[in-house]
């Protein structure tokens, strides 16, 4: 969450430099990461039986 914040204000305030490009691809590694975990989980805990 950290990261995407950053590459937030980032974007908002127009700053471009290598550094922050290269956060803004790191971020997006892992929220993308994050995505695929959360889609696995949720899969995974459809699958138990509701009480």
């Amino acid at each position: 969450m950290l990261f995407i914040s950053i590459v937030s204000f980032n974007l908002l305030t127009g700053a471009e430099s290598p550094a922050s490009e290269k956060v803004e691809q790191n971020s997006k590694v892992e929220y993308n990461e994050l995505l695929k975990y959360e889609r696995h989980f949720l899969r995974k805990a459809a699958l138990f039986p509701n009480p």
